[in-house]
């Protein structure tokens, strides 16, 4: 009877291993197999082994949140900017891979299951979590975050101190390209995001570089060349036109190769931009005029432009000699006739300092000093030729009799060569620097007639026509000395009565006054 049983037994168990392996018929697992992750399954770096869907879903809802709180540096140039994941709509984007790793291994037979869940727990399964960004929302951060970033270029600063020069720093101007950079942020974040812990992603942007850079002007350092000229702090309008002018010119900085225009500095000579009125030659004549007195500026700038040994482009001598330079050491400017420039053909920045003190006007050229340590420069002037001035021009003017005004003096012309000497390696060499011509200029002067007539008008303006002042003091001299003229007094009837005595002892009656002379003393006009 046992024997029946246990054949039995084994009959059953044959039979029902036979329906499920012959028919494939799927048997569900275990509740606890069903909803229990195998092990060795990963979801991304987090090992899930043994953990249902709940307790899966919620360790990822966490991670989430860990990533969406993660810092992501934009760089721009110097500068960085730190934003979080969330801010860039980081989205998750395949939440299903938990139900299907809670899945994996819990369909087939038991056999197919025990096989899989063998080689999962072997060699491993890890499903990759998949992130997504909005790109509208990065758009967002850049153009919040970053665009305040965007700057203009700034010059370094070079100032001029008492032992030497002081730099301030230039700074590269920066011009971001918000949607190049949207491109590039959705490119690196889909290849870098879960691989790297530290994420930086350099920005799209143009740099403007600018035009005077650190780097350059440390390098000045040697004064190279300088010049001084003397004027007389009595004329005020000079004053100011020679220290706006100069003013105008100092702090210039300029580098290999770059070209400079005295006059396009100084202008407009308007009234506006700081000038007032001086004496200036025009046609061969000193006038009054806006600007009056640049020139000494410019001839100043042109002898230390020399000594620094810089290329003269531009220059032209005054039409008459000037006071403050040997000839053909000036250097003239007229608006839109006559203009000193230059040249830096060095292989280094220089930089122009000018000042104005104490009735002196200095320029001084610093930069990198490449000349020979022995080398020295010596500049002198050769007159070649004078050409006597004429005799004096006098003009009659409806200013008062007598007042004399000197509108110019008088000067020879000349022609002249300013020469350079060079000595180096105890070798001296003379070359020409320029070669000038100055007119020659008479005695201007103007003469009041105003109120004179008859024989004394004809007197004056004959004296006058001999070009002589001598003849002209004397005119007028003679016309000032000459007996005043008595007229008779009129006749009266007789008086039908005899008049009535006057008391003894009534004065004369008073004498005219006397006129008052006026001035014949002579103004002359300032050197321009």
């Amino acid at each position: 009877m046992k024997k029946l049983k246990v054949a039995m037994m084994g009959i059953c168990m044959v039979v029902s291993l036979s329906v499920l392996l012959g028919q494939g018929k799927e048997v569900l697992a275990t509740e606890s197999e069903n909803y229990t992750i195998n092990s060795g399954v990963k979801i991304g770096e987090t090992d899930m082994s043994g953990k249902s869907q709940e307790e899966a879903a919620k360790e990822l809802e966490e991670h989430f949140v860990k990533l969406g709180n993660k810092e992501i540096s934009f760089l721009i140039g110097k500068n960085e900017v730190k934003v979080k994941a969330t801010e860039l709509g980081l989205e998750w984007k395949n939440p299903t891979i938990v139900e299907e790793a809670v899945k994996l291994g819990k369909d087939g037979n038991i056999i197919e299951r025990y096989k899989i869940g063998k080689d999962i727990e072997i060699e491993g399964i890890v499903y990759e979590l998949e992130y997504s960004f909005d790109k509208a929302k990065v758009l967002d951060v850049l153009n919040q975050k970053c665009l305040t970033y965007d700057t203009e270029p700034k010059d370094a600063i070079l100032e001029r101190v008492a032992d030497g020069f002081e730099v301030t720093d230039s700074v590269e101007g920066i011009k971001l390209n918000v949607e190049e950079s949207a491109t590039n942020i959705m490119q690196n974040l889909t290849d870098s995001w879960g691989k790297t812990e530290e994420i930086k992603i350099t920005l799209v942007y143009n740099s403007a570089e600018p035009k005077v850079k650190s780097e350059d002007i440390n390098l000045i350092k040697d004064e190279l060349g300088s010049f001084t000229t003397n004027y007389s702090t009595a004329v005020e309008g000079r004053t100011q036109n020679l220290e706006t002018a100069t003013g105008k010119i100092n702090g210039t900085i300029l580098y290999p190769g770059e070209e400079y225009s005295a006059s396009l500095a100084m202008e407009p000579f308007t009234v506006d931009n700081g000038y007032a009125y001086g004496a200036a030659f025009e046609g061969g004549e000193v006038v009054q005029t806006l600007g009056g007195g640049v020139c000494q500026v410019s001839t100043t700038l042109y002898n230390a432009v020399l000594r620094a040994e810089l290329e003269v482009l531009a220059r032209s001598n005054h039409t008459m000699r000037v006071g403050y330079v040997e000839q053909a050491a000036d250097a003239a400017i007229a608006e839109g006739l006559m203009d000193f420039q230059f040249k830096n053909d060095s292989e280094y920045p220089v930089y122009i300092e000018g000042y104005v003190a104490y009735g002196q006007i200095t320029f001084a050229i610093y930069g990198h000093e490449t000349r020979p340590a022995d080398r020295t420069i010596h500049f002198w002037s050769e007159i070649t030729g004078t050409t006597p001035a004429g005799a004096a021009q006098i003009k009659a003017t409806g200013a008062p009799f007598g007042s004399i005004v000197q509108k110019q003096n008088r000067h020879d012309g000349s022609t002249a060569r300013l020469w350079k000497d060079i000595t180096e390696n105890g070798v001296t060499t003379t070359v020409q620097v320029n070669s000038s011509t100055y007119l020659a200029t008479p005695d201007v002067f103007e003469v009041g007639t105003a109120g004179l007539s008859g024989e004394d008008a004809a007197a004056l303006h004959a004296a006058i026509g001999t070009s002589n002042m001598d003849a002209v003091h004397a005119a007028i001299a003679a016309i000032k000395n000459k007996p005043a003229e008595t007229e008779a007094p009129p006749e009266t009837e007789k008086p039908t009565e005899k008049p009535p005595e006057a008391p003894a002892g009534n004065p004369p009656a008073n004498p005219p006054a006397a006129e008052t002379e006026p001035s014949t003393e002579t103004e002359a006009p300032p050197t321009p």
